[in-house]
């Protein structure tokens, strides 16, 4: 199955098949999408545990910038790939040490709000709002 993904000098496996919205490969798998390292992950080590996501360990917050760009999406190694919980994964994932917002506002008490784990920047949503 090498053939559906590209080894990389870092170890990462990049996905070579579809790419989603938010930049993670995807297979189907009759006529159900499937998340590429998912897929590999459960073929190559097993059942990732009830309640929990998997981890591209292979990302680094200090120096990616992460979101949909981000190359680490595509690695399907199973090497790369460790079972966490979801708040965990957004711990490790580096939102929560940006210091800005992808626009560049600073990320204030005043200028950032919450919804779940996620942080939002308030300026930002004013200028959407603004232009609907």
């Amino acid at each position: 199955m090498d053939s559906t993904w590209e080894r990389q000098p870092d170890g990462c496996w990049h996905w070579q098949g579809g790419i989603n919205h938010s930049g993670y490969g995807y297979i189907y798998v009759g006529r159900t999408q499937v998340m590429a390292h998912r897929w590999v992950y459960e073929r190559e080590v097993g059942p990732v545990p009830a309640g929990l996501v998997l981890d591209h360990t292979c990302h680094d917050a200090a120096t990616c910038a992460g979101g949909k760009r981000c190359l680490h999406r595509r690695c399907v190694n199973p090497d790369h790939l460790n079972p966490t919980t979801r708040s965990e994964n957004t711990r490790r994932g580096g939102n929560t040490v940006k210091t800005h917002c992808k626009q560049g506002h600073e990320f204030t008490p005043a200028n950032t709000y919450r919804y779940g784990s996620a942080r939002y920047c308030r300026e930002c949503n004013r200028v959407s709002h603004q232009r609907r």
